[in-house]
């Protein structure tokens, strides 16, 4: 069920819709999406950059791209967090498919992005057709920390 309507701003502790299961779901899901310029599925971005991040934690929005400035659709990133001394994988981060849709949100020109994270310091990497890039990185509450890693191919 869906409890907003088009346009209508909302604050963090209104409820904007009821878990459920219609259309194409494979399971119960809460279905949330956010457009930018026209109300079209061409015009969706990644949801987890316009939302609050819990308290203590912060997002990441990478621009994974090739050395001539394309996307690697489909990529997967690790993102690793440092603690007591080693490396904790946390999450993989994938590179928007292409048929999904999801384009970069205009403000961050990202190809990829994750929300609450756990504040600290981290690396975010992977190897992409056969050649390994990465960098450390930190997430801060509250904010949203930007990456962009090219490949030399």
């Amino acid at each position: 069920e869906v409890y907003v309507e088009r346009g209508q701003q909302v604050m963090p502790d209104d409820v904007v819709g009821a878990v459920g299961m219609t259309g194409i779901a494979i399971g119960p899901h809460l279905h949330v999406e956010v457009r930018v310029g026209q109300n079209s599925y061409l015009d969706s971005v990644n949801s987890a950059l316009w939302m609050q991040n819990l308290p203590g934690t912060g997002a990441v929005a990478v621009r994974l791209l090739t050395a001539d400035g394309r996307s690697w659709s489909q990529a997967r990133l690790s993102l690793l967090r440092y603690e007591n001394g080693g490396t904790r994988w946390v999450r993989t981060i994938e590179v928007y498919p292409d048929a999904e849709n999801i384009g970069p949100d205009p403000a961050w020109g990202e190809n990829g992005a994750l929300s609450d994270l756990a504040a600290g310091a981290y690396w975010i990497g992977g190897v992409i057709n056969g050649e390994k890039v990465g960098q450390n990185i930190t997430i801060n509450a509250g904010e949203t920390t930007f990456i962009e890693l090219r490949t030399r191919q």
